[in-house]
Protein backbone atom coordinates (compact mmCIF):
# COMPACT_ATOMS: atom_id res chain seq x y z
CA UNK A 1 0.00 0.00 0.00
CA UNK A 2 0.94 3.30 -0.73
CA UNK A 3 0.00 7.42 -0.04
CA UNK A 4 1.32 10.41 -0.23
CA UNK A 5 2.68 13.03 2.41
CA UNK A 6 2.46 16.59 1.42
CA UNK A 7 5.29 16.93 3.96
CA UNK A 8 7.10 13.58 3.34
CA UNK A 9 6.50 12.38 0.23
CA UNK A 10 5.66 8.45 -0.42
CA UNK A 11 5.12 6.10 2.30
CA UNK A 12 4.88 2.60 1.50
CA UNK A 13 3.17 0.10 3.93
CA UNK A 14 3.49 -3.49 3.84
CA UNK A 15 2.01 -5.90 5.84
CA UNK A 16 2.77 -9.97 5.34
CA UNK A 17 3.04 -13.40 7.26
CA UNK A 18 6.23 -13.37 9.03
CA UNK A 19 8.32 -16.22 10.22
CA UNK A 20 6.52 -16.76 13.54
CA UNK A 21 3.64 -17.17 11.31
CA UNK A 22 1.72 -13.57 12.49
CA UNK A 23 0.51 -11.36 10.47
CA UNK A 24 3.54 -8.26 10.65
CA UNK A 25 3.77 -4.59 9.33
CA UNK A 26 6.02 -2.86 8.15
CA UNK A 27 6.61 1.01 7.10
CA UNK A 28 8.91 2.79 4.67
CA UNK A 29 10.00 6.18 4.75
CA UNK A 30 13.27 5.82 2.99
CA UNK A 31 14.04 2.85 5.10
CA UNK A 32 12.26 -0.26 6.01
CA UNK A 33 10.73 0.07 10.08
CA UNK A 34 8.90 -2.96 11.56
CA UNK A 35 5.74 -1.61 13.08
CA UNK A 36 4.73 -5.08 14.77
CA UNK A 37 1.93 -7.81 15.23
CA UNK A 38 -1.33 -7.49 13.82
CA UNK A 39 -3.16 -10.94 14.22
CA UNK A 40 -1.53 -13.90 14.77
CA UNK A 41 -0.05 -16.63 14.62
CA UNK A 42 -1.98 -18.14 12.57
CA UNK A 43 -1.60 -21.54 10.43
CA UNK A 44 0.96 -20.86 7.45
CA UNK A 45 -0.65 -19.65 3.97
CA UNK A 46 -3.29 -17.77 5.39
CA UNK A 47 -4.48 -15.08 2.84
CA UNK A 48 -5.03 -11.80 3.87
CA UNK A 49 -5.95 -8.52 2.20
CA UNK A 50 -5.15 -4.46 3.35
CA UNK A 51 -6.99 -1.34 2.65
CA UNK A 52 -6.55 2.01 3.45
CA UNK A 53 -7.98 5.38 3.38
CA UNK A 54 -7.75 9.02 4.59
CA UNK A 55 -4.13 9.05 3.20
CA UNK A 56 -3.06 6.00 5.47
CA UNK A 57 -4.94 6.66 9.14
CA UNK A 58 -8.06 3.99 8.05
CA UNK A 59 -6.29 1.17 8.14
CA UNK A 60 -8.12 -2.37 7.91
CA UNK A 61 -6.42 -6.18 7.17
CA UNK A 62 -8.93 -9.09 6.69
CA UNK A 63 -7.86 -11.95 6.90
CA UNK A 64 -8.21 -16.05 6.96
CA UNK A 65 -8.41 -17.00 10.13
CA UNK A 66 -7.71 -20.65 10.90
CA UNK A 67 -11.27 -21.72 10.65
CA UNK A 68 -11.27 -20.41 7.49
CA UNK A 69 -13.61 -17.42 8.53
CA UNK A 70 -12.67 -14.00 7.10
CA UNK A 71 -12.15 -11.67 10.03
CA UNK A 72 -10.92 -8.01 10.14
CA UNK A 73 -8.33 -6.10 12.30
CA UNK A 74 -8.61 -2.06 12.46
CA UNK A 75 -6.09 0.59 13.24
CA UNK A 76 -6.91 3.15 15.59
CA UNK A 77 -5.92 6.45 14.31
CA UNK A 78 -3.69 6.53 17.49
CA UNK A 79 -1.81 3.24 16.02
CA UNK A 80 -3.33 0.16 18.34
CA UNK A 81 -4.76 -2.35 16.12
CA UNK A 82 -8.22 -3.98 17.50
CA UNK A 83 -10.47 -6.45 16.22
CA UNK A 84 -12.60 -5.51 14.02
CA UNK A 85 -15.77 -6.74 12.28
CA UNK A 86 -16.71 -10.80 11.76
CA UNK A 87 -17.05 -10.67 7.78
CA UNK A 88 -18.10 -13.86 6.75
Amino acid sequence: MAYTDSNAGVHLRVFLQDSGANIAAYHNDGGWNYQGTVIGPLRPGRRLAALEWKTGTELRIFYQADDNKVREQAQSEAGAWYTGEYVS
